[in-house]
Parts: structure tokens; sequence; C-alpha cells
């Protein structure tokens, strides 16, 4: 019978640190019987390779039950991929990790981004992805927002107009079989100084307008306004924020 061979992923071999095993050993740890396997010869590309730790140290293989078992970070880092360990979360980090860019107010995405956005509350439980396509700001807005309609009105003093134009694509909705309403409300500007702006903006923007709806799977591109004040030099746009102002996905509006 020919003998397993994996990454350790849990438990004794694996080199992480700040990993507290006591206070979650109860639940998640099972005590076996196995075999640290000294006498395994092991070869990377061709040659011959010993699995050390962080300091140096030989980490030698466990051998359990017919399946031996390599350190995860000796191994990973051989390979070339990173590794590391979020004790937060107990979990163990192969390779390139997901960026939190734009996932608050303290680190926006910018213009061209595609970041991943959530909704759950008592309407609505969806997820999809939102990027950020154009910004046009001050007088050129303000002209196109003229020739979108004659009627709109010009911005309040010391404030001006902001067109954003935006991809949202739905990837999931907790709602078998229902659209999901794309409107202005699921995006507002925020000031540089945490400031929400008035999110209602009455004047009509040029086609095509974030408006419509979306089943899974579909994707839209559209224009919304926001009005900001001139002296403001980096606002944001937030998407789908909580009732509490956190979560959303947060953009530059530059």
């Amino acid at each position: 019978m020919k003998k397993k061979l994996m990454l350790v992923l849990a438990g004794a071999a694996i080199s992480v640190s700040s990993m507290s095993i006591g206070a979650y050993a109860a639940s998640n740890l099972e005590e076996i019987s196995a075999y640290l396997n000294k006498g395994l010869k092991i070869t990377l590309n061709g040659k011959a390779w010993t699995p050390k730790d962080a300091d140096g140290n030989v980490v030698y293989p466990i051998t359990y039950d017919g399946t031996t078992y390599l350190p995860v970070r000796a191994a990973g880092e051989a390979l070339g991929l990173k590794v590391g360990y979020d004790a937060a979360t107990e979990t163990v980090l192969l390779g390139e990790t997901p960026s939190a860019k734009g996932s608050s107010r303290q680190n926006p995405a910018v213009k061209g981004d595609t970041i991943l956005f959530a909704q759950k509350n008592f309407m609505d439980d969806i997820e999809g992805t939102v990027k950020l396509q154009e910004v046009v700001r001050g007088d050129q807005a303000w002209k196109t927002i003229q020739a979108a309609n004659k009627f709109n009105s010009a911005p309040k003093e010391g404030n001006e107009y902001i067109l954003a134009k935006v991809e949202i694509k739905i990837t999931k909705n907790a709602k078998q079989d229902a659209a999901v309403d794309i409107n202005p409300t699921l995006f507002e500007a925020i000031s540089a100084d945490g400031k929400k702006y008035d999110n209602f903006i009455s004047v009509v923007v040029p086609d095509p307008s974030i408006d419509t709806d979306l089943y899974v799977g579909a994707i839209h591109s559209g224009w919304i306004a926001f009005e900001v004040s001139k002296t403001d030099t980096a606002p944001l746009m937030a998407v789908t924020r909580n009732y509490d102002g956190t979560g959303g996905a947060w953009f530059k509006l530059q």
C-alpha cells in the first residue's frame, strides 16, 4: 500500500507564532499517537531537502495512520509560497492573501479596483462586486449634468457635483430567483473628515443611470451624482454600508 504524503495544517508540526493551544484544545484538537519520521528522505526538484523552522532547526515529518505530514511552513516556503497565520481566526495562510483594500474608510479602493461587497439586513442578503470606472468633478460634471437635462439645478453655493460611473454585479442572493433593486441609495458620499453628504440629489444623470434590477450573475454600469464641498479634496464613496456606518465597499472619488 502506498503511503500518503500531506502538508501538516494543524498541530505541533505547524511552525507559526501566536498560536494559543490551551484556549481551544478541548473543542478543536484531538490527541493522537504519531511518530517523528527521522528516516524519511525528501527531494525538492531533484535535490535533497531537509525541512527546517525559522531558526534553522530541523523539523521532522510526522507519520500517522499511513499518512506522512510535512511541516507546512517549511514545505510551503520551499515551494515559493508565502506562509502565515491569523491567530484571531485560527487560519493558516498559504500564498497571497486577499487585500483588505476597499473594505474600510481608512483603506479605500481607487478607480479601476473591483471590490467585493455584501448587504445583509431584514430585507436583503446579497453579495456582489463593485468597480469605480470613471469620476468626473466640478465644471465638467456640471456641464455633463446640464447636457443630460436642461432643467437640472446648479449645485448649492460652495458645492460642486461629482459624477461617478460604477459597475456592479450580483453574485449571490438568498432570495432564489429574485432581482436586486440597484439604485442610488446604495451609494453614499462621505467627506474626507467623515461627514455623510446628502444622498438625495435631485438631478437627472447621463444615460445610463445606475438604476436597474439585477438577477444573480447580471452586471450593469451606470452613473450616480453626488454633491460635495468644493474644499473637500478627498471625498469617498461607500457602497452598502451598515446602518451604523461600518462595513461596505469604499472608494476614493478621485
